[in-house]
């Protein structure tokens, strides 16, 4: 009877070697395959990026990117701005026009190739791919957001003692439905809350954080996005009221809050007390201490405004 003849080790070992090489010659395929057809989705987004601003042109129009009306997710067919990896966390860039010279309107697009993580802005590196208008260039640097659920703020006109009670109720829920009472007098729309923090309750973890625009009632923007808002600086003062009215120069806003959202822990005892301690901050400037200027100041004695955001 013949006898059956097993495989020797250095067989085994060149065939589990054989399988190794061929299994990181496909994944490295399958890798290249995978970024390839991500790149051409970058390049077809910069490309519906690019027509959607060339139809929005409007000569001498005012708008933050020269003559080119604000994007909407309307403006295409999946129903919002397009970003690299289709979530809000990335963004596609517009470098130009420059918003002083209205009448230009030159400017490129800019996104990530290859898997490039890195920021398409200034010098672009060789992993960028830019889409050009008319033959120009830009030096304003955009980060493309939704404008279509602007939130809108103001600063009220009205001002009040650290202590806030109505109804036999007191505390954050009365401080809050003050913006909202505000902004329903006005029709202004929607669910409002006041820029405040409790000891137990900080904006950052009470508030809706937007990725589209936060504006002045006048269609300023005071910030991008939630991000920016909590940037520790503002990119305009909320120096409106409810009516469109520049806020006094003196004035002063309570907020018991950092400018990153947290609490300072300064907050007139939970907004319940006259006799205790609050933080303000100065509707006038854009710099941190628009929510919180240095030291904590007597909720006795002290009547100071809100800040109201539309949720």
């Amino acid at each position: 009877m013949k006898k059956s003849r097993g495989f020797t080790l250095i067989e085994l070992l060149v065939v589990i070697s054989i399988i190794s090489i061929l299994s990181v010659v496909g994944f490295v395929s399958f890798q290249n395959v995978r970024k390839s057809a991500q790149d051409a989705k970058i390049r077809a987004d910069l490309d519906a990026i690019k027509k959607a601003y060339e139809t929005n042109f409007v000569v001498d129009a005012t708008h933050p990117q020269g003559a080119y009306q604000p994007l909407l997710g309307s403006n295409f067919v999946g129903g919002k701005i397009p970003t690299p990896d289709g979530t809000s966390n990335t963004s596609y860039f517009v470098i130009g026009p420059d918003a002083a010279n209205p009448n230009n309107n030159n400017f490129l697009v800019c996104g990530p190739l290859k898997g490039f993580t890195g920021s398409c802005t200034g010098e672009l590196p060789n992993q960028c791919h830019c889409i050009s208008s008319s033959g120009g260039s830009g030096t304003a640097v955009y980060s493309l957001t939704d404008t279509t659920n602007i939130r809108k703020v103001f600063v009220t006109n009205a001002s009040y003692g650290g202590r806030f009670s109505s109804g036999g109720l007191s505390g954050l829920s009365v401080v809050d439905n003050t913006c909202q009472s505000t902004a329903d007098g006005l029709s202004l729309g929607g669910q409002w809350k006041a820029w405040v923090s409790s000891s137990t309750s900080s904006v950052s973890s009470r508030f809706t954080k937007s990725n589209a625009p936060y504006q002045l009632l006048d269609g300023t923007t005071i910030a991008n996005n939630w991000s920016d808002l909590v940037s520790g600086t503002l990119r305009h003062a909320i120096n409106l009221d409810e009516n469109g009215n520049l806020i006094s120069s003196s004035a002063h806003v309570w907020t018991g809050t950092a400018a990153d959202g947290s609490s300072t822990n300064y907050n007139c005892t939970n907004w319940t007390s006259n006799s205790s301690n609050g933080s303000l901050g100065d509707p006038n400037v854009a710099t941190s201490n628009w929510t919180a200027l240095s030291g904590n100041y007597l909720c006795a004695g002290s009547d100071d405004h809100l800040y109201c955001f539309q949720q």
